[in-house]
């Protein structure tokens, strides 16, 4: 019995590739109506913002945060430095290509920036 021939993956079930899907908040949205996460507004709430390379395969030799740290509003700054020894690299794996693994990474560039926006800092303020 010969094998059956796969299924493409524009006729799986399931699959959105070609079709065009109600949404029904659509209406919502374009009314400008929507609700979206940066909508919230709770107490004593902070927003994270990252400064990122501008350029790949850079040495970072000093950070100098200190005006950053005097702006209102600001509550706390972390680089890269902050992180070594608190946090362990991560390995990114892709399921569908076995085997396949990303070099370990910090959540935060640590002393070379690898690729072009790369996080380096995060700030936190309010």
């Amino acid at each position: 019995m010969a094998d059956p021939s796969p299924v493409s993956f524009f006729d799986r079930p399931n699959s959105y590739v070609g079709r065009s899907p109600t949404r029904p908040n659509a209406k919502r949205h374009l009314a400008g109506r929507g609700n979206f996460v940066d909508d919230i507004k709770l107490p004593r709430m902070l927003h994270a913002a990252m400064v990122r390379s501008p350029y790949a395969h850079a040495e970072i030799l000093s950070i100098d945060v200190s005006e950053a740290k005097a702006l209102p509003g600001v509550v706390s700054i972390i680089t890269g430095d902050d992180l070594e020894g608190v946090c362990k690299p991560v390995v990114g794996v892709l399921v569908h290509l076995e085997g396949l693994r990303s070099p370990p990474q910090m959540p935060l560039a640590h002393g070379r920036a690898r690729w072009q926006g790369e996080p380096v800092v995060a700030i936190a303020a309010t």
